[in-house]
């Protein structure tokens, strides 16, 4: 039944992952366009929680993590399955009217971004060099939206009181 995935080659896959990439990165920016800065600060908070699990599973920091810096190939793999995994499960507490709607649509933006950057990261140094080029650009404008966000969210904790250190995160 799956033998056609069988018989797909590398390049494929990399071009599905830069499609998908693609569409996610202009998807969410356009969610948190619509939706305001309060949104966008909720969805840089939950990418620096993120990033510390992440951090301290892979024991690296937090800004390499929310860039996807300082692992091997078989570790951004590991991570990006992770995330992947993480999304689907947060993505089940995504219901309308549910009290915890908010904080799970936050974290499914943070894994699907940061899914996106480990999986381009991982590309950039496995792929063909025409694809490698296409993978850093993606890879790129996911980390410059990656950094903006926590910035954002520390600012609004500067405004509110201390909330912990989101500023290493910056």
């Amino acid at each position: 039944m799956s033998n056609w995935w069988s018989d797909r080659r590398v390049s494929d896959v990399v071009e599905d992952d830069l499609a998908r990439a693609k569409s996610a990165l202009i998807y969410i920016r356009v969610r948190l366009d619509k939706q305001g800065k309060e949104k966008a600060r909720a969805c840089g908070d939950a990418l620096v929680h993120v990033a510390r699990m992440l951090s301290d599973g892979f024991n690296i920091s937090v800004s390499d993590a929310l860039g996807g810096r300082g692992l091997s190939p078989e570790e951004l793999d590991t991570a990006y399955r992770d995330l992947q995994r993480s999304a689907r499960r947060c993505q089940t507490f995504v219901v309308e009217n549910s009290p915890c709607y908010e904080m799970a649509d936050s974290l499914v933006n943070a894994c699907t971004l940061l899914e996106h950057i480990y999986r381009m990261r991982f590309h950039s140094g496995m792929a063909d060099a025409k694809q490698r080029h296409a993978c850093e650009d993606v890879w790129q404008n996911l980390v410059l939206l990656v950094g903006t966000l926590p910035r954002l969210g520390a600012k609004q904790a500067q405004a509110s009181g201390p909330r912990g250190s989101l500023r290493t995160a910056a």
